[in-house]
């Protein structure tokens, strides 16, 4: 009697131990990757074509700047639409869009105190 009942613990631990180390086919999270990026481009409301895209085991990490928190909301609302996602992790921060708070001078230097701190503008 004991027997069986310690052959049945063992096998209910064998089949929990083997579930627990099922993971995702590395296929489907390069589909996923691929389809959430091809939806954020096609997304016309918003550019959200530079933010990072990684899918780990059907779980997507969503990384960048945008300028609004709409647009946060929205990459991630794409992303969990996504066949296949279980989860969406939003690490998308919002900041003002670059170059906003920033002066420049007409001749195109940099204000003083940009130029000691060693920032030179991009043209």
């Amino acid at each position: 009697m004991a027997r069986s009942i310690l052959r049945g613990l063992f096998l209910v631990g064998l089949v929990v131990a083997v579930c627990a180390c099922a993971t995702v086919d590395p296929w489907q999270d390069a589909r996923i990757e691929s389809e959430v990026k091809a939806r954020l481009v096609a997304e016309k409301d918003a550019n959200l074509t530079r933010l990072g895209v990684v899918s780990r085991q059907a779980v997507v990490y969503l990384t960048g700047d945008v300028p609004s928190a709409e647009q946060k909301s929205q990459a991630e609302s794409v992303a969990s639409n996504v066949g296949g996602v279980r989860r969406v992790v939003n690490a998308i921060e919002v900041r003002a869009s670059q170059g906003a708070g920033r002066r420049e001078r007409s001749s195109g230097e940099a204000p003083p105190e940009d130029r000691v701190r060693g920032v030179v503008p991009v043209r």
